[in-house]
């Protein structure tokens, strides 16, 4: 697969700079929402909203001597929002979903290149449930997603002929999710703020858009068994909620651990995640240990960790 380009990672990145967050309409004075409308021009960009944290961070791995950048940058968008509320609910909604991320090695290696790490796109359903107690069923997402790192080498002798191979290899699979949400409400007094729990699975296609067989092969060593992604992902549960810290600037701390497994052999991977305001800055913190810091060696352990600020 074709490898990202300079100009598309600064036009990715400038649109998670430029474009501002929605506003909910509840949210502004009745008597300003026309003006506001006229004077910005409206249209269907600002329909476009974060899905996962995006963040840009300086990062390192712990079997890696260079520090590199990291961004990363999740979008999503709605479409036929009008039909799809008509058939299945005005709960319903179907997006076009975006993942992406990207290595700037500009400390360590001549030119400072981007290395693509990981292009995701796909379409979500996701159907919102009323809050009907307590402790409730917040969210049902589905849909269809293609994953890969848009490199290209898939051969040995291609391999052996680079410096950085393991950067190119090509990797990419396609699946189904389907997660659910869980929210514990709450009126945000006391340590803890609302609390969120989610449950995913993924079912992993051998075809990539019905076609091309998917790409998971280790073919540049020998293996006693050949690895396959189902074995290091496929149950994911992710747990967050955002600490109150009343005797502190920060105040509030979004926070989140995720853990991560193979569907057909336990793998564990964990990640966790936090973010404070600092200075009027949106400080986000990672850490990661587990198989698979990169697609192309999903099924190598490994520990990275960075520091950044988050966007949305």
């Amino acid at each position: 697969m074709p490898r990202i380009s300079t100009i598309t990672l600064i036009i990715l990145a400038g649109l998670a700079l430029a474009v501002p967050a929605p506003v909910r309409s509840a949210e502004r004075p009745a008597e300003t929402a026309p003006e506001t409308a006229e004077s910005d021009g409206g249209g269907p960009v600002h329909m476009l909203t974060g899905n996962e944290p995006s963040y840009f961070a300086l990062a390192r791995d712990d079997d890696d001597t260079e520090n590199h950048v990291e961004f990363y940058l999740s979008i999503k968008y709605p479409l036929l929002t009008g039909p799809i509320e008509s058939w299945l609910g005005e709960r319903s909604r179907l997006y076009f979903n975006y993942n992406g991320k990207y290595d700037y090695y500009v400390f360590s290696r001549d030119s400072s290149p981007i290395i693509s790490r990981r292009q995701n796109p796909g379409l979500m359903y996701e159907y919102q449930r009323p809050p009907v107690s307590h402790f409730h069923l917040q969210s049902i997402k589905t849909g269809y997603f293609h994953e890969s790192n848009g490199q290209t080498i898939d051969t040995i002798e291609e391999y052996r002929t680079i410096d950085n191979p393991a950067d190119y290899v090509s990797r990419g699979w396609d699946y189904i999710p389907l997660a659910l949400k869980f929210a514990v409400s709450q009126n945000r007094h006391g340590f803890f703020g609302n609390l969120y729990a989610a449950v995913e699975g993924r079912y992993f296609l051998d075809k990539q858009l019905f076609r091309h067989n998917r790409e998971d092969e280790i073919f540049w060593e020998p293996v006693a068994e050949q690895p396959r992604i189902e074995d290091y992902d496929g149950i994911r549960t992710k747990l967050s909620t955002v600490l109150i810290l009343p005797y502190i600037e920060a105040r509030e701390i979004k926070f989140s651990a995720t853990l991560r497994s193979g569907s057909r052999k336990f793998n564990l991977s964990q990640r966790y995640e936090a973010t404070f305001r600092l200075f009027d800055l949106p400080l986000y913190i990672y850490y990661f240990r587990g198989y698979g810091i990169e697609l192309a060696t999903y099924h190598e352990k490994g520990t990275t960790y960075g520091i950044g600020v988050e966007f949305w």
